[in-house]
């Protein structure tokens, strides 16, 4: 199983459909990443042996025969060793760093999932691959400092909306920027962006200020309220949104 095919999941159900889907998602892409970083921790693994016999055979060789060939295969091999090494602690700083996809993503749409009516059609997209898995680079740059080449990637990975158990429609998009070079990501970060209408004959009430990660602002003459932001992670914007829903709820009705 590898990234490139496990397909993103629409969905258009219940909560608890949506529930069981987004779980077994996630549950495909930390199978399949676990898969990529074992096949790494093992090609590390045979350059470190392989590396270790030439180190060994190689000195032998030119001891036996003097001959400058052995103390080439000598040096291939501590060459290997060390190549091997390096493999093997970047992919072990990787596991470290993902040990699963999203799961701040993940537990985010866990308890979004919970405040939606039960009986609710909700529409879902969910893409948990990062934006430089999913996407072709939206633009590259040369650096005119290191001249390596940056790509810069766009993904929405998370694309969801129904009625909450209160009446109020919810839609929000969460996506995911990424700054990659040489293979390696550079800078990561995620926007969201939403849109609260409340039931029909409701208006918003004085919306929160200084909110920490989200911006908001009422749709003039209508009953709804616009919302966006950058995070750090997607769990990042729970207590703004909780306090935006508590605000909007207690709004007078007209």
């Amino acid at each position: 199983m590898s990234l490139a095919s496990i397909p993103a999941l629409h969905l258009v159900g219940t909560p608890a459909v949506a529930s069981a889907k987004v779980a077994h998602h996630f549950a495909c892409h930390r199978e399949a990443r676990a898969e990529v970083l074992a096949r790494a921790l093992r090609r590390g693994r045979r350059w470190m042996m392989g590396g270790a016999a030439a180190g060994v055979v190689g000195p032998a060789l030119a001891w036996l025969v003097e001959a400058e060939l052995g103390w080439a295969v000598g040096g291939f091999g501590v060459l290997a060793l060390i190549v091997g090494g390096i493999n093997n602690l970047e992919t072990r700083n990787q596991a470290a760093k993902t040990p699963e996809a999203r799961p701040a993503g993940q537990a985010l749409l866990q308890r979004l999932l919970g405040e939606f009516a039960p009986q609710a059609r909700l529409h879902l997209h969910v893409d948990a691959r990062s934006a430089a898995e999913a996407t072709d680079p939206e633009r590259t740059a040369r650096s005119p400092h290191s001249g390596y080449t940056k790509s810069y990637h766009r993904h929405p990975w998370l694309t969801l909306k129904g009625w909450l158990a209160d009446g109020c429609l919810l839609g929000l998009t969460f996506t995911h920027l990424q700054k990659v070079r040489l293979g390696h990501p550079m800078r990561d970060q995620t926007q969201v962006q939403g849109r609260l209408r409340l039931p029909a004959g409701s208006q918003p009430g004085a919306l929160p200020t200084g909110l920490e990660k989200l911006h908001v602002a009422a749709v003039p003459g209508q009953p709804e309220v616009l919302f966006w932001g950058v995070l750090g992670t997607e769990v990042d914007v729970l207590p703004d949104l909780r306090r935006l829903l508590q605000a909007v709820r207690t709004g007078p009705a007209s």
